[in-house]
């Protein structure tokens, strides 16, 4: 392929890479050596694909595709590591323990750790130590979800290896740990003395999870160990990162009221904001900055004191909020009080709409007292341009179902803009579709792919038999908008059988198709989901799968469970764990990568090991595995 590497260097979405892949790969149309040049075309490489290759990889593959990892997802980590499990097992015990040192440096660290407790924990953790610290000191351990056994024996067997108690642990016995402090629990936390916690706070800053016991310890050692909260200057906040999230309202409105502290707050609420609103509780590295949003906002409205006659007044307006404070506060804005915002100008509403708009928690009073600000500002609703439509973004969604029809909704674009924000409500959703298609004059058979995913969430206000009028090019070519939508299952299911008119039954659809056309596959019937191959089951999206309703989620295999893969798992929802069987919840555990009693007992019957050593290769290695080890650093 001459032009490989230039496709290579595409912004490709999961499904465009699956097709691609198919085309170049599943053929065998590339060599490879010409793997390394895949770029976000990776996301569409699939185990079965690597399969096709086998022997032919050579070591050098890894270091080639190494650069890949922003495009990997969990599901390839799996899928892979249980391949290379798989051949793990056919060396014989004599034989592992004599090379474990090699076959340990060899394996990349987010493998070692999808490899399960009985090799990760227990085999390399015991027969290798020092090379086991070392790998998993730089690990990223938010691969695994929270809840997966594997994350408390690395931390486990790593301070084993340590040879000494938390509380003698000395500043290079820090360092060394790594990352692996960000799994401390908090008893671990509290064992630290007072200068070797000083000393791990960098390190402490940089994690993107703790472990779930780990916020009031963290809290009290920070305090203990750099003393009162009002003598913190902007730098010492920075230095904390997210750990300033685990101090309590009482003692964070105890840091001083300056610029550098304010500025270091805002910085931080910006970094850690909305970094994976839509991620499993499994796998989320969300923080709560609801605190942090109070002293921001602390810092930046000076409030006067009240009297008591003050404090019975609901609308003082001893507060008024200005550009300068709306513009600085982004998120932090919704500290107001909705008798504040009906006390601001309209001058000042016309100058921050567009900050306003994008702010997503308010509540519903603060934003029908913006709504009521907007209408003072432009006049009445019929009167909104189609600019002041779109500054207002989400604040929009404050408009009752007959303001809505009267605006002027003539603009894709404007209602793109607006369509984005989660808070509609079906009734407004279908105003709004209603009132486009009658001031538009469109008909919903004369809906474009461009109108059609303009409209955005608003599809989700279409009835059934408008579903049925829209055209079938015009669904295939806006599979990738529908495919976000999360509308009801009626809604989802009608689109669904658009969509069957195009690709044929879901039993045919492939992986790429399923992952194009994303949460539409919630609409699925129970016959449907039990027709699809397990093979695409990795490729549903997460929000598909938490959109399935539970009476037909529980009509999937458990063949089909298995096959979901971690983030898949993690998205199913506790009501349809709920109507599952024992059996179905052990499968979506085990796709989660967490074993159960039934999956370690079938892994238990399951296992033959090998009694001599098998055909060796590089450094001693099967050629199977030398193979696995080769493509390994393609998902790191």
């Amino acid at each position: 392929m001459s032009n490989l590497q230039e496709l290579g260097e595409k912004p490709w979405n999961e499904g465009q890479a699956l097709y691609l892949c198919q085309a170049l790969v599943a053929d065998g149309s590339i060599t490879a050596d010409e793997l390394g040049q895949l770029g976000p075309m990776v996301q569409g490489l699939t185990c079965e694909m690597i399969d096709k290759y086998g022997d032919q990889l050579k070591l050098e593959i890894g270091q080639i595709l190494s650069n890949d990892t922003q495009w990997l997802s969990r599901t390839q980590l799996s899928c892979v590591a249980k391949k290379l499990k798989a051949c793990l097992d056919s060396l014989q015990s004599d034989y592992f323990s004599q090379q474990v040192d090699t076959i340990l440096q060899e394996i990349p660290s987010a493998f070692l750790l999808h490899l399960g407790e009985d090799y990760t924990c227990q085999r390399f953790a015991k027969e290798a130590c020092t090379v086991f610290r070392e790998k998993m000191a730089g690990a990223e351990l938010e691969l695994l979800p929270r809840s997966s056994p594997v994350r408390a024996c690395v931390r486990e067997e790593v301070l084993q290896c340590l040879n000494k108690p938390v509380s003698a642990l000395n500043e290079t016995d820090i360092g060394r740990l790594g990352q692996l402090v960000c799994e401390f629990t908090g008893q671990n936390i509290s064992d630290l003395g007072s200068d070797v916690f000083n000393a791990s706070i960098p390190q402490f800053c940089k994690c993107r999870q703790f472990h779930a016991t780990a916020g009031s310890s963290l809290a009290s050692k920070l305090l203990h160990t750099l003393g009162d909260v009002s003598d913190w200057t902007g730098d010492t906040v920075t230095s904390l990162g997210p750990m300033i999230t685990f101090l309590d309202e009482k003692t964070l409105l105890q840091l001083p009221d300056t610029l550098d502290v304010k500025d270091a707050l805002l910085q931080l609420a910006t970094s850690q904001s909305g970094t994976d609103s839509a991620a499993s509780p499994e796998f989320s590295t969300n923080h709560n900055l609801s605190v942090v949003y109070l002293k921001i906002f602390a810092i930046l409205v000076q409030e006067p004191e009240k009297n008591d006659s003050q404090r019975t007044q609901t609308a003082s307006c001893s507060v008024i909020p200005t550009r300068e404070q709306i513009q600085e506060l982004g998120e932090a804005n919704t500290q107001w009080t909705s008798e504040q915002f009906t006390c601001m100008s309209t001058l000042t509403f016309k100058d921050t709409v567009e900050v306003l708009g994008s702010v997503t928690g308010f509540s519903r009073e603060q934003l029908v007292a913006l709504k009521d600000k907007a209408v003072e500002a432009w006049g009445s609703m019929s009167n909104f341009t189609q600019e002041d439509i779109s500054n207002l973004k989400c604040l929009a969604t404050a408009l009752s179902v007959s303001e809505l029809q009267s605006l002027d909704v003539s603009s894709i674009d404007s209602l793109a803009i607006i369509s984005a924000c989660p808070a509609w409500t079906r009734e407004q959703q279908r105003a709004v579709l209603k009132r486009f298609l009658d001031v538009s004059g469109f008909t919903a058979a004369d809906l474009g792919p461009i109108e059609l995913s303009g409209l955005g969430s608003f599809v989700c206000g279409m009835e059934n038999s408008l579903i049925a009028q829209l055209q079938q090019e015009t669904i295939r070519l806006a599979a990738a908008s529908l495919g976000t939508l999360t509308c009801s299952s009626e809604t989802l299911g009608a689109l669904k059988e658009k969509v069957t008119g195009i690709l044929g039954p879901m039993k045919d659809w492939t992986a790429a198709e399923m992952s194009e056309f994303g949460t539409v596959a919630a609409g699925a019937s129970p016959e449907d989901l039990k027709s699809l191959n397990p093979d695409v089951m990795p490729f549903l999206s997460s929000t598909a799968v938490s959109l399935i309703p539970p009476d037909r989620f529980q009509v999937l295999s458990v063949s089909q469970l298995k096959s979901l893969g971690p983030e898949n798992a993690g998205a199913v929802t506790q009501a349809q764990l709920e109507q599952a069987s024992e059996e179905q919840r052990s499968a979506v555990k085990e796709a989660l990568g967490i074993p159960t009693q039934l999956s370690t007992s079938n892994s238990n019957s399951n296992s033959n090991v090998s009694s001599h050593a098998p055909n060796l290769g590089f450094f001693g290695l099967s050629h199977a595995t030398h193979a696995l080890l080769a493509i390994l650093p393609l998902f790191l």
